[in-house]
């Protein structure tokens, strides 16, 4: 169904005037109407501002001519006065003055710059009045032409225009000077002038308050007249800029029209300008898009179909492409997680294995270190009941040896000797001597022991054992490697019997006490801390070390993971310490801050459950 927009439709809004009006000063009308009265009122504001400024310098040039005129005529009638100093003579030439609005003050004074005579209603202060500027009189003496300049006082601007008194040096006939024109000779002029000096000052102010009124006036007529004109100056700036926006508006309806789909608008504008061949044209492509629209349409419908059969083709294709790629994927996870399942078994064999080899050699030195031991040990024993016979019979010589005779030879023998030999010092140290040979005697026992206990070469073997012995046993072991970097404080609390492994649990205690040795450059503390909580036992190990960094916390117990420099560590230490744990029913905990150390919390129950090995 076609529907037509008119010329005559653009006039119709709904609402009140006032609604109509604001919704019509829209887009391009407003545009050209404030526009339009923008340049109305600019050249409004122009030729105000012109005739305001033409009025005002007519007015302050009428007034200067009006005050030179004035001043000049005043010297001219004060000069008999000032000369003979008649006061009256020269109140009377001003009192005229008194009369005119715009005379603020009229001034006569003496060459010597004293007051002669002054208008009575002067509007300046006396000092002001008095006062004679050296910079004027010198102007005047040079010049001997009339002076002006604006001034202000109390917020009133005046001119003030000064003119000297010009008379005779010689005495000269009052007549003759008063009576004097253009018809006396020459040579009387000549005379008299090149006898003249200045005899006094002449000051007259001007006030510029009636020019000011009168300018303010103006101002006033004007505004009226803008006031009176600019309303009907927009009413028909507006009739203009509805009658030339009109079509475009009704164009750009139309056109949001066409945009939001509606292809069944006509514009008609029966004009023969260019407005009207736009509306045609405008016409004309409405009727191709609705063509085209409709050819647009159909090919669209055959290249859905199309698309939809080809997209059904190609979802068919790409899923069983990613059921393939998913089931890779899958294959590959899969033999990723085997071969690290192997490698770790693998590299648990070969550390099992290793400490199986080394722990069977420790207790073949062990055994072979015992046997020496056994015979060392028994002769200290009887090395010891010995000195204590030896002692013995010494004592009774020394008893003995008063009942002597001094002089006799075998007595100054037994003396000579004694004192050779120092028999009191030997009796102090020799038993020194003997005792701290069997303290390192019995720390070699103590560490052969040791070795045999960190060593059980009997993997699958699980005992009731204290761990405090086995950590002690696993000190004695790294002895080597803690002394240069650490003190080891013990703080072993009520730990109770575990059934565990003992070689697999003293090689958990190696690895965190060598690693906790390297992570410390030099002088650092490791504690190991013990007790209970529940119903599980707990060891503590913690070191002044570097610490571990936060993004490697979850990753320390991967295999082969390690910050070490290459060759300096596998990576397998705490993953293997990890497995042991585990396959303990415990759990190791790490907690580390950087640059203050780590804690490593190993955790096993008291008891261990039923399937546990026995």
């Amino acid at each position: 169904m076609n529907s037509t927009l008119t010329e005559r439709e653009g006039l119709v809004r709904p609402g009140t005037p006032a609604m109509r009006f604001a919704s019509s000063m829209r887009g391009f009308k407003a545009r050209v109407f404030w526009a339009v009265t923008l340049l109305i009122v600019l050249m409004a504001a122009l030729l105000t501002s012109v005739s305001i400024y033409e009025q005002d310098t007519t007015l302050k040039r009428q007034l200067y001519d009006w005050g030179h005129a004035t001043i000049q005529s005043m010297a001219r009638d004060s000069e008999l006065g000032v000369f003979s100093e008649n006061t009256d003579f020269l109140k009377s030439t001003i009192s005229n003055l008194e009369r005119e609005p715009n005379i603020m003050y009229a001034v006569i004074y003496s060459d010597s710059r004293q007051i002669l005579a002054q208008t009575n209603s002067a509007q300046l202060p006396d000092p002001l009045i008095k006062s004679v500027p050296d910079v004027i009189v010198n102007e005047i003496s040079a010049r001997r032409a009339t002076l002006w300049r604006e001034s202000r006082h109390m917020n009133n601007s005046f001119y003030e225009f000064w003119a000297p008194i010009i008379g005779s040096e010689a005495p000269v006939d009052d007549e003759r000077m008063l009576f004097m024109d253009e018809s006396d000779d020459t040579d009387n002029k000549a005379a008299v002038a090149e006898k003249t000096r200045i005899i006094g000052y002449a000051r007259i102010g001007i006030s510029l308050q009636m020019a000011r009124t009168a300018i303010n006036e103006a101002i006033f007529t004007s505004m009226a007249i803008l006031a009176i004109t600019l309303p009907i100056a927009f009413f028909v700036t507006y009739m203009i800029a509805v009658r030339i926006t009109r079509p475009v508006s009704q164009l750009a309806r139309l056109s949001e029209a066409v945009a939001g789909g509606d292809l069944s608008q006509q514009i008609d504008i029966n004009r023969s300008d260019e407005v009207g061949k736009l509306a045609s044209s405008f016409n004309r492509m409405i009727r191709s898009i609705k063509e085209r629209d409709e050819e647009l349409r159909k090919s669209r419908d055959e290249l859905e179909q199309r698309v939809q059969r080809r997209t059904a083709e190609l979802y068919a294709a790409n899923q069983n492409q990613l059921q393939e790629i998913a089931e890779r994927k899958r294959a590959e996870q899969q033999l990723r997680e085997k071969n690290a399942e192997l490698e770790s078994m693998q590299m648990q064999l070969l550390q099992q294995e290793k400490m199986a080899s080394i722990g069977q050699l420790a207790a073949g030195v062990a055994h072979e270190i015992n046997n020496p031991i056994g015979y060392v040990n028994s002769n200290m024993h009887a090395l010891n009941k010995y000195a204590e016979d030896l002692f013995t019979i010494l004592d009774i010589y020394e008893a003995a040896e008063p009942l002597l005779d001094p002089q006799a030879a075998a007595a100054r023998r037994v003396v000579s000797v004694k004192q050779e030999m120092d028999i009191p010092y030997i009796k102090e140290d020799l038993p020194k001597l003997l005792r701290e040979s069997q303290e390192g005697l019995n720390r070699v026992k103590a560490i052969v022991q040791d070795l045999k206990n960190f060593s059980h070469t009997d993997e699958g073997e699980w005992q009731i054992i204290d761990l405090h012995n086995g950590l002690d046993s696993t000190l004695n072991i790294v002895a080597n490697e803690l002394k240069y970097k650490a003190k080891v404080v013990k703080e072993y609390g009520d730990l109770p019997l575990l059934q565990c492994n003992p070689s697999q649990i003293n090689q958990v205690f190696t690895n965190i006490l060598v690693n906790a040795a390297h992570a410390i450059e030099n002088n650092g503390v490791i504690t190991i801390r013990s007790g209970v909580s529940g119903e599980y036992g707990y060891i503590e190990i913690s070191d002044t070390g570097k610490g571990i960094a936060p993004e490697h916390l979850n990753r320390i117990f991967d295999p082969f993971f390690t910050t070490k420099p290459v060759g300096k560590g596998t990576g397998l230490g705490l993953s293997l310490s990890y497995g042991i744990i585990k396959k303990h029913n415990g759990r190791i905990e790490v907690a580390s801050e950087l640059g203050k150390g780590a804690t490593f919390r190993i955790v096993l129950p008291i008891v261990q459950p039923v399937a546990a090995p026995a």
